[in-house]
């Protein structure tokens, strides 16, 4: 709730100050600036004390996380102190090159993943009337399907792709996805568990 809060208020401000300052306009800049507006100094102290938190929590969480599953996955060859050097040495050199530049690099990858979580997020809430796992499944790639041909049509241009993707139900909020997603899990519940997955699903309930 306190997420939907924030995420939910910075939305408001960037969607009624948005005629207030040019749309080339660095992200950190146009925050710390509207921050000033409405707050003042004190009020970019309190971003600025918010923001480093956020971060910091965030990318120990990620260090932690990733130096343990690549240090697992390769049965401790890789020590976990390792990863955690790696990563934290590679963060500090990517996080010179600005805001805005991570955003444009990382943005297509974001764009493509976070459709495919969203579906599965939703399914998981759903889980106890969804008696087939394929559902999920159906759901995930077609969701990952539409995402890759949406960014893939706008990086390189494809207007017939691009047209037919805005085509779709709720294009024009971003969520054209959302209706082939639901025809992805609506196949999959009718596509049969083999025996082996059932008889471990059987074992894990």
């Amino acid at each position: 709730l306190a997420l939907i809060v924030v995420y939910g208020g910075l939305t408001f401000l960037g969607s009624t100050l948005s005629t207030a300052y040019g749309v080339d306009t660095p992200q950190a800049s146009l925050m710390v600036v509207i921050t000033n507006s409405l707050l003042g100094y004190p009020g970019k102290l309190v971003l600025g004390m918010i923001v480093s938190l956020a971060c910091l929590t965030t990318s120990i969480g990620l260090t932690s996380a990733s130096a343990k599953y690549f240090s697992s996955i390769s049965n401790n060859k890789i020590k976990y102190e390792t990863v955690v050097i790696a990563v934290t040495v590679f963060s500090c050199i990517v996080s010179n090159f600005g805001v805005s530049t991570i955003i444009q690099f990382s943005a297509p990858v974001l764009e493509i993943v976070y459709p495919v979580l969203i579906a599965l997020v939703v399914m998981t809430l759903l889980g106890d009337f969804i008696k087939n796992d394929n559902s999920f499944k159906g759901a995930a790639y077609v969701t990952l399907f539409i995402s890759i041909l949406s960014v893939g049509s706008s990086l390189l241009s494809l207007t017939q792709i691009s047209d037919i993707l805005n085509s779709l139900p709720f294009a024009n909020l971003g969520f054209n996805w959302v209706v082939p997603a639901m025809v992805g899990a609506f196949i999959g519940a009718f596509i049969k568990t083999n025996k082996r997955t059932e008889n471990i699903l059987a074992k894990e309930a």
